[in-house]
């Protein structure tokens, strides 16, 4: 890998280590690429993808609004954000970045598609520990199809 390209770092990070749950790798790979590249709103955003995995939710807030401070058009980062705030069972918060990101986007699907979950389970007062898989409806845009909530074979959620 060459260890000045960017995008390298980033989509081993995400798209390998992630996803064969080496979270601390994927994470400093994220970093890397966001030294590399510190304006990029994708290597910034799935940055906080990256946290999200790790089940580091005010991490991936914090980075996530790093994000839209570059670009507050970016309406990944926004679904994104509203993902994190999801897990972390801030409903309200949640449903106003997926309806930003909706605005940004209006061909997104996914945040339509993420607002109808949270409608089902946010107002019924229950935790995103109840709400169900998370793989199914937070799926991550990926050639190699990361999903979060993703977790190597054999190994059982927590």
């Amino acid at each position: 890998m060459n260890p000045a390209y960017p995008t390298a770092h980033h989509w081993y990070g995400l798209h390998y280590l992630a996803a064969t749950g080496r979270l601390d790798e994927a994470i400093a790979e994220g970093r890397g690429a966001q030294q590399l590249d510190p304006l990029s709103l994708i290597t910034n955003t799935e940055l906080g993808v990256a946290y999200i995995l790790a089940r580091q939710y005010d991490n991936a807030v914090e980075q996530l609004r790093k994000a839209l401070e570059m670009d507050q058009g970016f309406y990944y980062a926004h679904w994104r954000l509203g993902t994190a705030y999801v897990m972390k069972g801030s409903f309200q918060d949640a449903i106003s970045e997926y309806q930003r990101g909706e605005t940004a986007q209006r061909r997104s699907a996914g945040a339509g598609a993420a607002r109808a979950r949270l409608r089902r389970f946010g107002q019924a007062g229950r935790g995103a520990q109840d709400a169900g898989p998370v793989e199914g409806d937070f799926r991550a845009p990926s050639r190699l199809g990361v999903q979060l909530g993703a977790r190597p074979c054999g190994t059982r959620r927590a």
